[in-house]
């Protein structure tokens, strides 16, 4: 009996081998595609987190970028306002400009109707000359007093002419150079104008790069997690092998037998 039961377990023993040598091929196989898997999982993980940090730099530089924009903008905003208030006190200088010239103009055109009629007034004969005028004279006191007359009046015309044109040539150079002054503004508004527009433009255009990229990042950090959560479980799946069958931690190739106890066969 004895003798039977032991070729029995022998028997069972051998068959038992022969089951686990059939099946082993499959389990280093499927390990062995598990730890690729995990590799190329892994390979990508660090691809996308590289990606992720190329693509931090990229916004970090946008933002600052961004920053140095938004300073412009407002240096650009505050010029305009600037210059604005200037012009608008310009254009009110020029208006009080020409006021002031339309009087000087007026009191010079005036000034020189009382100057016409003050010569008509001497001259009652018409056009008649200082001469003849002083040779009317009734007597030496006379023609003194008549002369040093008309010598006072013609001096006091002429520097009255020349006080009401040096008048009027002076405030119309001051409107002419406030014209100049105007237009030099009026260029310099529209350069700044031209400035804003290209600042904003250059901010919504980077801000677009900025939207694209958060939308990048946003993008491979999903995928960064769906591959971490792949490695993770390719992980626990190879544990498991590796635990199911420990002789596949070292990887030999070769078949291992079973507990020492069951070495010696005795048939």
């Amino acid at each position: 009996m004895r003798g039977k039961g032991g070729k029995a377990l022998v028997s069972l023993l051998l068959g038992v081998i022969l089951a686990l040598g059939s099946l082993w091929p499959g389990w280093a196989s499927e390990l062995d595609e598990r730890k690729k898997e995990l590799d190329k999982v892994n390979q990508l993980i660090q691809w996308r987190k590289q990606q992720i940090s190329e693509t931090e730099r990229k916004e970090r530089s946008i933002l600052q970028e961004l920053e140095g924009l938004d300073r412009d903008i407002n240096r650009t905003e505050q010029d305009l306002q600037t210059l604005n208030a200037n012009l608008a006190t310009l254009r009110g200088a020029i208006s009080t400009a020409e006021q002031e010239l339309q009087k000087a103009t007026a009191d010079l055109q005036a000034r020189t109707e009382i100057l016409h009629q003050r010569l008509r007034d001497i001259y009652t004969e018409g056009n008649v000359s200082y001469l003849e005028v002083l040779l009317q004279a009734a007597s030496l006191s006379d023609f003194l007093t008549r002369f040093d007359l008309m010598r006072r009046i013609a001096e006091q015309d002429v520097n009255l002419m020349k006080e009401l044109a040096a008048e009027r040539d002076l405030i119309e150079k001051r409107k002419k150079d406030l014209e100049a002054r105007q237009k030099e503004l009026v260029l310099l508004q529209e350069r700044m104008q031209v400035k804003r527009t290209y600042l904003a433009a250059r901010s919504k255009e980077r801000k677009a790069v900025l939207g694209k990229l958060e939308s990048q990042r946003d993008a491979c950090e999903r995928a960064l997690d769906e591959l971490e959560a792949t490695s993770r479980r390719l992980t626990r799946i190879i544990q498991q092998l590796q635990a199911e069958h420990p002789s596949l931690r070292k990887g030999t190739g070769h078949f291992i037998w079973p507990a020492p106890g069951y070495r010696t066969i005795t048939s």
